[in-house]
């Protein structure tokens, strides 16, 4: 699942998505909240908590081209709802060494999340465990030692805004180096 996909909410009974939606607003009731600011000093309003959105009747938002009755929602896991199981069992089983091979995955990119959340907090630990080098770009600057547990040798943490510091750590050929690098 992506951002960018677009399912039903009426899960699991219906299993409709559409993947790679670039529509932005994907549906013309959620336009207001798609607007930019004139001013780049201005917060969006979408992202202003002082500023009220307009409520959006279900009526106008579209429904489920397969079963009719869901709604379309981003194709994103929000918090409190399950992971899918068959996902969960693929992770697994990608992240587990090969009994034949040893370990499989080279290396782990944790990406702008915190890794406090289970079960995905988890995946990086155990395949650090494993010998794979993990990669941690977190944009927590102020607080480094908070991340500081997940360097050692192999591994790699960057702190900063995610989209710039993975495209200047992939430019800079970090992955190129045998072994990986040790260091914050």
């Amino acid at each position: 699942m992506s951002l960018l996909d677009i399912k039903c909410s009426n899960t699991p009974s219906c299993t409709w998505t559409q993947h790679n939606n670039l529509s932005d607003p994907f549906c013309p009731a959620l336009a207001a909240a798609s607007q930019d600011v004139a001013d780049p000093t201005q917060t969006l309003p979408l992202l202003d908590p002082d500023h009220k959105l307009a409520h959006i009747p279900a009526s106008e938002l579209p429904k489920c081209s397969k079963c009719g009755t869901g709604l379309q929602r981003p194709g994103v896991v929000w918090f409190g709802e399950l992971l899918d199981e068959a996902m969960l069992d693929e992770i697994d089983e990608w992240i587990a060494p090969d009994d034949v091979n040893g370990k499989v995955v080279d290396v782990v990119l944790v990406i702008g999340t915190s890794s406090v959340v289970y079960p995905a907090a988890g995946y990086a630990e155990e395949a650090r465990g494993e010998g794979t080098s993990v990669v941690t770009v977190n944009l927590d600057a102020e607080k480094p030692e908070q991340l500081r547990y997940m360097v050692g040798k192999g591994n790699f943490c960057f702190w900063g805004v995610c989209g710039g510091v993975v495209a200047e750590v992939v430019g800079a050929g970090y992955w190129a180096v045998e072994g990986g690098r040790e260091g914050v």
